[in-house]
């Protein structure tokens, strides 16, 4: 059977990036034998959407019923569409990209390996792991950016770690092997190697012939930016809010270091250890040959609930003027696109 490279995630581990990086070089990846499959969002190459996988539609459309963000509704004309794809892919090796897969039941993903298998395809599946206070923290930054998060930080953490079973990473990682043989998982660590670079040396790329995305494609919330704007969710606030914050934060970047301190307490760390250091210690022994992985980075602790009291009157400044200059600039264009529209309606 052919090979398809079948990357799963998990998020918040250079996932982003790596799509980029897949659809800048659609065409480069092509001549090197490599195919960037054309579905999802890269079905149209001209599409502005690089930064999802061109699976994840796909891989949405999989999720259970009752899943916040499933596509369920297109589930047949997605796997058509990825299956026409598999067929006209000639002699190039496949690569699909999707993080909600690792988020699919087991027998869901086991029925999708089988109709690759069906189209003479073998999968090589690719799964990126990150240490999990570092994990959670910044997905929980991303959940409170896209307003779908109003909790604190310590009741997140709980959910997260009883509807997400693929956190037990080592299981997570047998159960693949399961399905498609322990040659043909490849766990990497985030954080070790830049990921699409890691990425090449899978899929045996020439990296001088390809274009690295520019750093910074998400930018993390300070401890105080993110408190605010997850109170400013409970107001309903439209996401272009949000938007122009993201634009504002990717200029600051450049300019200043953000502030190193985290919302993850000392018992939150307690607790995840008890969740998952046996399974992390059997992680290194089967995936990683006994190596120490996905080490604890310390930071100082700041108790969410007391982090508006210490916010910086300049980091205030700069949060509200930047959306105001971001919603300045929005409504300059808007101006200026209606005056145009308007000025070609005058034309006899």
């Amino acid at each position: 059977m052919k090979t398809i490279y079948f990357h799963i995630g998990t998020p918040k581990t250079g996932t982003t990036a790596l799509q980029v990086f897949l659809a800048k070089n659609e065409d480069a990846l092509e001549k090197q034998g490599v195919r960037y499959l054309p579905i999802g969002p890269r079905r149209n190459r001209q599409s502005p959407k690089m930064d999802q996988g061109n699976a994840q539609p796909l891989a949405r459309s999989l999720l259970p019923a009752g899943t916040p963000y499933n596509l369920r509704q297109n589930q047949k004309a997605l796997m058509a569409e990825f299956k026409s794809a598999l067929d006209n892919c000639g002699e190039q090796i496949p690569i699909i990209s999707g993080e909600a897969f690792c988020e699919l039941p087991l027998e869901t993903l086991k029925s999708l390996v089988q109709n690759m298998n069906a189209a003479g395809f073998e999968p090589k599946i690719l799964v990126w792991v990150r240490e999990h206070a570092a994990y959670l923290e910044s997905r929980y930054n991303q959940f409170v950016k896209k307003r779908m998060e109003t909790d604190d930080f310590e009741t997140f953490v709980k959910k997260m770690c009883a509807d997400h079973p693929y956190l037990a990473y080592g299981r997570f990682a047998d159960q693949l092997a399961e399905m498609v043989g322990s040659e043909n998982v490849l766990v990497r660590a985030f954080g070790e190697r830049d990921t699409c670079e890691e990425f090449a040396d899978i899929v045996g790329l020439d990296m001088s012939e390809l274009e690295k995305p520019q750093k910074g494609i998400n930018v993390s919330l300070s401890p105080a930016k993110t408190e605010i704007l997850r109170a400013l969710n409970n107001l309903g606030r439209p996401q272009s809010f949000a938007n122009a914050l993201m634009q504002n934060e990717k200029i600051l970047s450049q300019l200043e270091p953000s502030q190193a301190s985290t919302f993850v307490s000392p018992g939150i760390r307690e607790k995840l250890d008890n969740l998952y250091s046996e399974d992390l210690q059997h992680l290194s022994e089967k995936w990683f040959d006994g190596k120490p992985i996905l080490p604890q980075k310390t930071k100082p602790y700041v108790k969410q609930a007391e982090v508006l009291d210490q916010l910086d009157p300049l980091e205030l400044i700069q949060f509200l003027g930047g959306i105001l200059v971001r919603n300045e600039e929005r409504l300059t264009t808007i101006e200026r696109t209606l005056a145009a529209v308007a000025a070609r309606l005058k034309k006899p």
